[in-house]
């Protein structure tokens, strides 16, 4: 159900059921209709419905209907666009085959319960939390310049590196180490004291040693009464 019924069709229709509409308002009505059907053509279905309804008041002529319900059916206004066309085939008198409105008003019926059914589905849907948009760094600028404040360009100027130093936790320095001198090690007086009694022990056994091995006389007696 693509097809427009034409003017002339709609003005032959208008005398049987509007009377004898004025010169003036058939001018108007001949304006408005094709103002509905260049929208049509370039796919403003909305302004063209408006356009037709206008037709229709100026004139009365139920043909127009059929016209408004193509421009409905554009927009998917299922439902709509089924009353409508009831209507048209209910006072048409013109309808050279309402068998296949009747069909297209119960296939419009039928389409419109289908979206109401897939409407309800989608209510009953959690609504989803939608990631928050990243701005851009042209974004990101214009937002710094409305605030009065300038931006960073880290890879124009990166930070120096003290900086970027500074912002790490210093660990606490390790305490001094205390130097001790020589004469207070315990370990040096030890051994000192080793040797001296190592040496002490040496000299007892040589002098026991030699007084064993030693002559009662070393000396001859060369004296009074000598052999």
């Amino acid at each position: 159900m693509a097809r427009l019924l034409s003017l002339a069709l709609l003005l032959w229709a208008a005398p049987s059921h509007a009377g004898n509409p004025s010169p003036e308002t058939l001018t108007k009505a001949h304006e408005v209709y094709q103002a509905g059907a260049t929208a049509y053509r370039d796919g403003f279905y909305a302004d063209a419905e408006r356009a037709f309804r206008d037709v229709y008041e100026l004139i009365g002529t139920p043909e127009v209907l059929y016209n408004i319900a193509v421009a409905l059916e554009k927009q998917r206004k299922w439902g709509p666009a089924a009353s409508v066309l009831q209507a048209y085939l209910r006072d048409s008198k013109r309808e050279k085959d309402p068998r296949a409105i009747a069909a297209r008003i119960v296939e419009l019926h039928q389409r419109q319960q289908e979206q109401d059914e897939q409407d309800a589905i989608e209510r009953r849907k959690p609504p989803s939390e939608s990631p928050q948009p990243v701005p851009n760094e042209a974004t990101h600028r214009q937002q710094m310049a409305a605030l009065g404040l300038r931006g960073v360009d880290w890879e124009a100027s990166p930070p120096p590196r003290s900086m970027a130093v500074s912002l790490l936790p210093s660990a606490a320095p390790p305490p001094p180490t205390e130097v001790v001198p020589l004469y207070r090690r315990w370990w040096l007086w030890v051994a000192i004291g080793g040797m001296v009694a190592a040496a002490t022990t040496v000299a007892v056994a040589l002098s026991v040693s030699a007084s064993r091995t030693a002559p009662n006389h070393p000396f001859p007696d060369f004296g009074p009464g000598a052999k």
